[in-house]
């Protein structure tokens, strides 16, 4: 199952519907909503999964991952410029440069003690890349986080999944 669904993906970044940085940056604003939207349901999460205070689940697992979502956006134009390099004899004619690309799939392994931080914020990278992301949370205290994390999924087609408006992503 894993192929077909990682092979679906790849199908996905190959039609480079998440190459434009409007779209990529409407995505982070999706993950970002969504965080604010469900703060008081994931901090109810992490105290009955995990027994985390609120100001704990605020400091640790959502501020970050608020702040690292506003990074993004705001220099993502920049990451994705074309970077000059520097020419030699041969380029000297050349426009030369360095221009960073979507590679494709990423996989996000969560843990178990802080499974917001530790699943979302490589998520903001990813998707401020352009990349399609495979989620996956093997821990044993995932019951609610999980059910917080997913409850607006919808089906995408076949088995992947759509998490909360944000369509670049399977979650299993």
């Amino acid at each position: 199952m894993e192929k077909q669904v990682v092979d679906g993906l790849r199908e996905v970044f190959q039609s480079g519907r998440s190459r434009p940085l409007q779209y990529r940056k409407q995505q982070l604003r999706a993950l970002h909503r969504l965080i604010t939207e469900r703060q008081a349901d994931i901090e109810q999460a992490l105290k009955q999964d995990l027994n985390k205070n609120t100001y704990n689940t605020s400091l640790f697992e959502l501020i970050s991952i608020e702040n690292d979502i506003k990074l993004a956006e705001s220099d993502m134009a920049d990451w994705a410029a074309p970077q000059p390099v520097k020419k030699n004899l041969n380029s000297a004619l050349d426009d030369v440069y360095i221009k960073p690309e979507p590679l494709g799939v990423v996989l996000i392994i969560g843990t178990w003690n802080y499974p917001w931080a530790m699943i979302l914020q490589p998520l903001v990278g990813a998707i401020a890349a352009g990349s399609r992301i495979f989620v996956t949370n093997y821990s044993q205290h995932k019951k609610l986080c999980s059910a917080v994390l997913l409850p607006q999924c919808k089906a995408f087609t076949n088995r992947r999944k759509c998490w909360a408006g944000l369509d670049f992503i399977y979650w299993e």
